[in-house]
């Protein structure tokens, strides 16, 4: 990164963050090794490196956020699949108080800085499986300088190469909410890095068509049947540019949206 980009990205960043270490992290010039906390709305959460740092920007510190969801929607249980280290799962928690949150993410260098902002966020529980469509064992590949995304299918869009693996316990979503003793899910944000088909068309109907909203990202592995399928339930609003092969969308049940007059665009449409 550039000198100007770096000074650019440094106050962009430390302006929204509040932060003058954030902001030099993210620009690359402050690269300590280590856990370290910041305060974002009254929430203390946690963070480790330039990684994180940049999870931080990509999903609290952007003017429009990703995960922008009427406050009206008031959800009893939130299910964040992927939750890489937590901070969807601190958006959730400031939006909705009294939610109940499942965290899902599989990679163990994740896991110490998730369960620190799962205890910080209260009502949290993690669980350290990969969800598909079947259950049993699977392999993980990532990259540690991109923790951000790891896969079980596709490389990320910059071509990173992997340099680890890791063996992981798999699990449909329906045995997920079983072990963890829940019968319905009114919210759930996914971001499974390719798989997204595998755990939603394996999820039950009779479960599907309780969730009132379904937001996240595709990432060009049967992306349009994942919506199909969604579709029977879901009015499907998403955004894909042409040169990116990520997708964001929001699938919202349909006597949701009647309710809520229509009037429920999502801001992050607008987000660059």
């Amino acid at each position: 990164m550039k000198l100007g980009k770096q000074i650019q990205v440094f106050i962009k960043m430390a302006a929204r963050a509040r932060s003058l270490r954030i902001g030099a992290e993210f620009a690359g010039w402050l690269q300590r090794p280590g856990v370290r906390s910041f305060r974002w709305r009254g929430l203390k959460l946690f963070y480790e490196g330039t990684p994180g740092a940049g999870e931080a920007q990509h999903i609290l510190f952007r003017s429009r956020g990703q995960y922008w969801l009427p406050k009206a929607l008031n959800p009893q249980v939130i299910l964040d699949i992927g939750a890489n280290t937590g901070f969807a799962s601190a958006y959730m928690r400031w939006r909705f108080p009294a939610a109940k949150i499942i965290a899902v993410e599989p990679l163990s260098i994740l896991q110490p800085v998730l369960r620190k902002n799962a205890e910080s966020l209260g009502n949290m529980e993690v669980y350290p499986v990969a969800l598909g469509a079947r259950n049993g064992q699977a392999t993980i590949r990532g990259c540690r300088n991109f923790l951000i995304g790891s896969s079980c299918h596709v490389l990320d869009p910059k071509g990173t190469k992997f340099d680890f693996e890791e063996p992981v316990t798999l699990r449909t979503l329906d045995t997920l909410l079983d072990e963890a003793h829940v019968s319905k899910v009114d919210l759930i944000k996914i971001d499974r890095e390719g798989a997204e088909y595998d755990v939603l068309a394996n999820f039950g109907k009779q479960r599907l068509c309780h969730v009132s909203w379904i937001l996240g990202e595709l990432h060009g592995n049967k992306d349009y049947e994942t919506l199909g399928h969604l579709a029977s339930f879901f009015e499907i609003d998403c955004r894909k540019q042409l040169n990116r092969r990520f997708m964001k969308f929001h699938a919202v049940r349909k006597d949701v949206v009647t309710a809520m007059g229509g009037n429920i665009r999502p801001r992050w449409l607008q987000a660059r």
